[in-house]
C-alpha cells in the first residue's frame, strides 16, 4: 500500500499540474464512478472485476471535437485457480510451506485451512479526443484514447488453524495473514468509447460512459505482473459545465 500511495500522488500532482494552464479552454469537469469487468484473463484467473471512480476534465479544442484528460482510482478483486501456486512466492514455496507440512504430519493434533486472497489497486491516466454530437438535448461523444495503468497487485494466505487439547476435551482455534511482496507495473493502455450527457439544469448534466482498455504487451513495464489484457468500464457520474 505505501508503494502504492509514492504513485498515486506524483500521477494525481501532474494531473492538477495540467489541468491549471488550461482553466480558460475548460468546457466542462466531470467525476464519475465506474465499475471494471477483465477480459483475456492470464495465469488460471478465472474472475477480475473492480470499482472505482475518477475525474475528466475536458477542453474544446476546435468545433465539436474535445480533448479529455483523465485520473481515476480502481480496485480489483481476483479469483484465481491455484493462487499459491501461480505466485510463485519463494518464502512460501521454498521455506515456510515446509514447516507448514511438519505440523500437519501430527493430524490428531493439528488441523488447518488456507484462504488465498488478492486484488490490484491502480490509478488509470490517460489522454482521449473524442466528437460530440446533439440528437436534441442529449450529447453523443465517441472518443479514442491512450495512457498508463499505474498498477500494485497485492496478494495474502489466511491461516486457519485448529489445535486439538486432548487432555482438555477442547479446541483452540487461531487465524493470521501471511504477505507477499507486492507485483507493480504501468503498462501502456488504449482505449475507446462513447459518453452520453443529458442535462439536469443549466450547468449539470448527469453522464454515463462505456469503454474498451487494452493493455500493450510490453516489456519492463510490469504487463506480465497484469493477470489480464483488457477490461470493460462502465461510468456513471455528473458533468458540470463551463
Amino acid at each position: 500500500m505505501k508503494n502504492f500511495i509514492k504513485i498515486a500522488i506524483p500521477v494525481i500532482s501532474i494531473f492538477m499540474l495540467l489541468s491549471f494552464p488550461l482553466k480558460s479552454q475548460i468546457s466542462s469537469i466531470d467525476i464519475s464512478g465506474s465499475f471494471s469487468s477483465a477480459g483475456s484473463l492470464k495465469y488460471a484467473v478465472t474472475k477480475a472485476s473492480g470499482f472505482g471512480g475518477g475525474i475528466d476534465v475536458s477542453i474544446k479544442v476546435f468545433k465539436d471535437f474535445y480533448l479529455t484528460v483523465n485520473a481515476g482510482y480502481q480496485s480489483y478483486s481476483i479469483d484465481q485457480d491455484s493462487a499459491l501456486t501461480q505466485w510463485k512466492w519463494n518464502f512460501w514455496d521454498n521455506r515456510y510451506y515446509g514447516s507448514i507440512r511438519a505440523d500437519l504430519t501430527d493430524t490428531a493434533k493439528y488441523s488447518l485451512v488456507i484462504t488465498p486472497n488478492q486484488g490490484i489497486n491502480s490509478v488509470p491516466v490517460s489522454l482521449k479526443i473524442g466528437y460530440e454530437a446533439k440528437i436534441g438535448d442529449l450529447s453523443v461523444r465517441p472518443y479514442v484514447g491512450a495512457g498508463i495503468l499505474f498498477f500494485s497487485r497485492w496478494f495474502y494466505v489466511e491461516e486457519n488453524w485448529t489445535k486439538k487439547l486432548s487432555k482438555l476435551d477442547n479446541t483452540f482455534n487461531y487465524s493470521y495473514r501471511n504477505f507477499a511482496p507486492s507485483k507493480q507495473g504501468n503498462p501502456i493502455m488504449l482505449l475507446g468509447g462513447i459518453s452520453l450527457t443529458y442535462p439536469l439544469i443549466d450547468f449539470v448534466s448527469v453522464k454515463g460512459e462505456f469503454d474498451y482498455t487494452h493493455f500493450v504487451e510490453t516489456e519492463g513495464m510490469g504487463y506480465s505482473e497484469l493477470p489480464f489484457s483488457n477490461s470493460l468500464n462502465f461510468k456513471l457520474g455528473l458533468s458540470f459545465s463551463y
